[in-house]
């Protein structure tokens, strides 16, 4: 009878603690739930690369906060060209982010350099040294100027009004990448994610690397991508180079407008004969 008054008393215990967490929650504890491939109880943590907080009620520091995760759309802008471009330079941009990437959590681990304190708990490397965003978007930068001045280039002589215009949108994209990069750094430093030092750290190196990169690519890997392309695995892939067509977008465009102008003549064609 004792045993089954403590048991009667657990589960009062248990369901008041249910609905005081209800209460607290605003959440309905009577919904059925997929089990969790846990043991004891769960512990739950953020997924801290899409995790950022702002001081309630700073809208300048929100603005910030959705600024950090601009590297987060970078990466989903990669993979989705990849997916569907599946071209050689693409897929060598982003190994060089990779390996980018490996180089930052080499250096905050081997440097042991401690984040910024604050009053909340942070979640993710305790390690600051250098800046991880930074570095990226600094990365990023350096190879994509250089990529636009040094290889993004027209291979038969245009006029001066043409010239001038492929100069102004360079220019204009190139200023955007710079004020990108520049605000993603910023941002890090305003939501006290880094001290001054690690974010300045991360550009430099985010900078260096990036030039670095773009020279392998240039001088090494480039002369390959003809032979790497017609590798069985790419055939199969459908990997390929489009490393000498000048302007990839027009000549897309073009071939598109003709393949469809003969598709048609040949439809009508057709009709006609029936």
């Amino acid at each position: 009878m004792d045993i089954e008054n403590v048991e009667e008393q657990l589960t009062h215990k248990e369901t008041s603690r249910a609905g005081d967490l209800a209460n607290e929650q605003r959440c309905d504890p009577a919904a059925h739930v997929w089990p969790l491939r846990t043991f004891g109880d769960p512990v739950w943590v953020p997924f801290t690369y899409t995790f950022v907080e702002h001081v309630k009620g700073d809208s300048f520091g929100m603005l910030m906060a959705i600024a950090s995760l601009l590297p987060v759309f970078i990466v989903v802008g990669f993979a989705t060209l990849i997916l569907f471009r599946r071209d050689l330079h693409t897929i060598v941009f982003f190994i060089g982010m990779l390996l980018n990437e490996g180089v930052n959590w080499i250096c905050k681990h081997g440097l042991g350099h401690l984040r910024p304190c604050t009053n909340r708990v942070h979640h993710g490397s305790i390690y600051a040294m250098p800046s991880n965003h930074s570095q990226f978007m600094w990365f990023f930068f350096a190879y994509f100027t250089f990529f636009l001045l040094f290889r993004l280039q027209k291979s038969n002589p245009t006029p001066q009004q043409l010239q001038l215009g492929n100069w102004l949108w360079k220019s204009v994209v190139i200023s955007a990448s710079l004020a990108a990069s520049c605000v993603v750094a910023y941002s890090r430093a305003y939501l006290h994610y880094h001290s001054s030092s690690q974010v300045i750290l991360g550009c430099v190196l985010g900078s260096a690397l990036g030039i670095g990169w773009f020279l392998v690519v240039q001088n090494v890997l480039t002369p390959l991508f003809p032979v790497v392309a017609s590798w069985k695995i790419c055939e199969i892939l459908l990997i390929r180079d489009t490393t000498l067509i000048p302007n990839i977008l027009f000549f897309e465009y073009s071939k598109q407008r003709e393949e469809t102008s003969i598709r048609m003549r040949k439809l009508r064609t057709g009709n006609r004969n029936h």
